[in-house]
């Protein structure tokens, strides 16, 4: 099927049941999971496309918040950083605040650098900016939420110093090869948990 950038038009339902010699219903299904997942989107007697804006699949809490923050900030930052067997070597953190507060952040760990020159603080699009730095090869990704992984990552994450007791929400995105090339920490803060249902996090 080959490799489509945002914004692409992708093969119709029938062009694709016949290059693979499947049937319709198939292809169909396979466009309404992707849908799902908000990779991709359709216009009324167009098609589907990619959609531009796919955090959702990549890091859905933070995305769902982006609605409600007033403001964001980003820092980057070079480490040598060694998991499953993978130096990590880039560091890339993401705030979002309600009034100069802190509300979540999420930290990228990365094996090459994340281009945030475009990054514009009203119009958050942190997936965009990843595929476009070229980590555009993402197969599969596995999320766990802990408490315990906060003693794995502490010391990547006090770089921009915010300390919370709530649990890590932590992304594993693979390559089509699975294997692990980006790893995408999220925390939310403690006291915003007090004041926001958790439906509307995750």
């Amino acid at each position: 099927m080959g490799v489509y950038p945002l914004d692409a038009l992708i093969p119709s339902e029938n062009k694709l049941a016949n290059n693979f010699d499947c049937g319709r219903i198939t292809v169909h299904n396979a466009y309404e999971t992707l849908k799902d997942l908000d990779i991709l989107h359709t216009i009324k007697g167009s098609g589907f496309y990619v959609k531009t804006m796919i955090d959702s699949y990549i890091n859905q809490t933070f995305a769902n918040l982006y609605p409600i923050s007033t403001n964001a900030t980003v820092n980057t930052k070079e480490i040598n950083y060694s998991y499953c067997d993978i130096l990590f070597k880039h560091a890339t953190s993401f705030s979002l605040l309600i009034r100069n507060k802190t509300i979540a952040r999420s930290c990228f760990l990365s094996t090459i650098p994340i281009d945030v020159s475009n990054f514009d603080p009203k119009n958050i699009n942190i997936s965009k900016l990843i595929i476009m730095s070229g980590n555009d090869d993402f197969f599969n990704v596995k999320t766990t939420i802990s408490y315990d992984l906060f003693k794995t990552f502490e010391g990547l994450l006090s770089f921009d110093k915010f300390k919370i007791n709530s649990p890590l929400i932590v992304n594993y995105l693979y390559n089509s090869n699975n294997e692990l090339c980006l790893i995408i920490i999220t925390q939310i803060n403690d006291h915003y948990f007090k004041y926001t249902s958790a439906s509307k996090l995750i």
